[in-house]
């Protein structure tokens, strides 16, 4: 009988590149970054908000926006819940704070469960805007902001890192679609192949 491969892979492991390259426009396998699930248990918000900042000095935000740490984030993804992402490569993310938040909110790993992408660059805007029913304009969604949306039909979850920097948290079971998706949103930006020089 075969021996099972348990080696850990990411999401988008054989997806990534885009074909390409493209103007304008990178996608980044953010492989490795410590997910979780955070929820605040009853009676225990301010517990859990001065948790955060002596912890990791992070001032928590209600509503869909990102509350940014030195080592972590916290991404709005409903009332009284968060997505906490490690500013790195971390496995022990969950660990780490289910010890340092005990008692003031509930936690689930989701480390296995999303792949996560950075999309970057002048045209990593646009490309998204092809396939999102959300306005991406910075007016609209400035750095911080963060939605719970779909992509072609694909739900995932959507925050503005920088002006030109976004990050994308999609199921993991979705990767595969989502990267069709995407590579197929970037195609007016893919760079032709360089001429071959003839002698």
């Amino acid at each position: 009988m075969p021996e099972l491969d348990t080696t850990p892979r990411s999401a988008f492991d054989g997806l990534l590149p885009l074909a390409g390259p493209h103007d304008g426009l990178e996608v980044i396998d953010r492989d490795g970054c410590g997910l979780a699930t955070l929820v605040v248990r009853r009676d225990a918000r301010k517990a859990l908000r001065a948790a955060l900042i002596s912890q990791y000095g992070v001032e928590l935000r209600d509503g869909p926006v990102v509350s940014r740490g030195a080592r972590i984030s916290l991404i709005g993804t409903g009332a009284d819940s968060w997505l906490a992402v490690s500013a790195g490569p971390n496995a022990g993310l969950y660990a780490d704070l289910a010890a340092r938040l005990a008692g003031c909110a509930s936690l689930s790993d989701q480390s296995d469960g999303y792949g996560l992408l950075g999309v970057r660059g002048a045209n990593a805007a646009t490309v998204l805007q092809r396939l999102l029913p959300i306005d991406l304009h910075p007016d609209a969604f400035p750095v911080g902001a963060a939605a719970a949306t779909l992509a072609a039909h694909i739900p995932l979850l959507l925050w503005r890192s920088g002006e030109a920097e976004f990050e994308v948290a999609v199921f993991r079971s979705y990767a595969g679609s989502f990267i069709h998706a995407l590579d197929g949103a970037a195609r007016p930006f893919r760079r032709s192949a360089a001429p071959t020089a003839r002698g």
